[in-house]
């Protein structure tokens, strides 16, 4: 069983989860996405097209991003696997140059090198182990430095990446609540 981890940065806080997904969240709180500005930066692994439909509705695209300026039905947002997705309170066209949630394995988790050390250390092999797990906590320092410039420069209200993990991160402190209530609910 895999427990939900949070924390905070800055003004931010954090989830983690592997019990949730963009659908289930937006079922269960609409509000996360209801009357605000989307920003698609990821939709499948690569950016989203909208339908004629979708750009008669305001859908706009910008650059590699698809904006909907004003979520009225989050029935009508799309999500699969490999989404990410920023909620800003008032519309926008955000520059958002980097997505995060396509990274292997991407969470706001600081790496657990000591505990992949020591069981490297005892197994056979050890010295190619350690290297390697040297090199992706460095690769994953290097994406959570990037992640973090990009908040800090974009400045949502909220981000939500559901690729290996659900990832949502808000300035929201009752949103988050709600969320972390939600998650919880849906571990066993």
């Amino acid at each position: 069983m895999v427990m939900a981890s949070s924390g905070h940065r800055g003004e931010y806080q954090w989830l983690v989860s592997e019990q949730m997904d963009i659908h289930r969240l937006l079922k269960i709180l609409p509000e996360v996405a209801l009357g605000k500005c989307l920003a698609i930066s990821l939709f499948d692994s690569g950016p989203l097209v909208p339908t004629d439909e979708e750009r008669n509705k305001g859908w706009q695209v910008h650059g590699r991003l698809t904006v909907v300026p004003d979520v009225v039905d989050v029935r009508d947002l799309p999500s699969d696997l490999y989404d990410e997705w920023y909620l800003f309170t008032s519309p926008t066209m955000p520059e958002i140059p980097e997505t995060f949630t396509n990274c292997g394995g991407f969470t706001l988790e600081p790496p657990q090198v000591s505990q992949e050390f020591a069981r490297a250390q005892a197994s056979v092999g050890a010295q190619a182990d350690v290297k390697m797990i040297q090199q992706a906590a460095e690769r994953q320092q290097e994406l959570l430095a990037s992640f973090w410039a990009q908040m800090e420069r974009v400045r949502p209200d909220t981000y939500i990446g559901d690729g290996d993990h659900f990832v949502f991160v808000t300035l929201n402190s009752l949103l988050f609540e709600k969320v972390q209530k939600a998650v919880r609910s849906r571990q066993p």
